[in-house]
């Protein structure tokens, strides 16, 4: 959208050009005129022209300042988020513990090379750590105290999820944390984060 004193004009070197008319100005005096547009899909930098002409049978004092520009940086940004649940929430020790991690991106810009990171409890033998969600994409592995798991890509407002049992071998209560990251800007950071706390008990022989 723009001004009602702007159209759209035919394109220069492939670029799109709107132009705005003031029919006079006065000695100085001045006149302002306001363009929307949408960003560009891809990111980086790009640069804005303008110029100012007129009737070319008058002769301007000072052609120097009739050129501006302005130079803006377009980048994705992906609101991703993460839920993780330890079921049963009260497990006998040497039982199977399952840990359901879901993330998501609220968007706007798809999220790629998202990756979950699970710190493993020392108290629990690891069992194994699944992908399931989105079918045919990403993958889970274990390295040391910590699962991994490459999500790959998600579009706005796509969910994935994984699965992570463990068998706990003492009793008490134990914290399992994951969080989750993109290589995308993330404007709000305080969602990739989440805790699991189970209860572990002790059977009596």
């Amino acid at each position: 959208g723009s001004d009602d004193n702007c159209w759209l004009g035919p394109p220069e070197s492939g670029r799109q050009v709107v132009l705005c008319g003031a029919a006079t100005l006065a000695p100085g005096a001045s006149t302002t005129f306001t363009i929307r547009a949408t960003a560009p899909v891809a990111a980086g930098s790009y640069t804005n022209e303008a110029r100012v002409v007129m009737d070319p049978a008058l002769v301007d004092s000072n052609p120097d300042n009739d050129f501006a520009e302005f130079t803006f940086n377009v980048v994705h940004t992906s609101d991703l988020w993460i839920t993780k649940a330890g079921t049963p929430s009260t497990v006998n020790a040497g039982e199977t513990l399952t840990y359901t991690l879901q993330v998501g991106n609220l968007g706007p810009s798809t999220a790629t090379n998202v990756t979950i990171d699970d710190i493993i409890p020392s108290t629990v033998a690891f069992v194994s750590a699944t992908f399931s969600a989105p079918a045919g994409s990403g993958s889970c592995m274990r390295g040391g105290d910590v699962v991994i798991c490459n999500v790959g890509t998600l579009e706005a407002n796509q969910t994935a999820t994984a699965t992570i049992v463990v068998v706990p071998q003492q009793g008490g209560t134990i914290i399992n944390s994951a969080q989750v990251r993109t290589v995308e800007t993330d404007p709000d950071t305080s969602n990739n984060s989440a805790v699991a706390s189970n209860t572990i008990t002790l059977l009596a022989d």
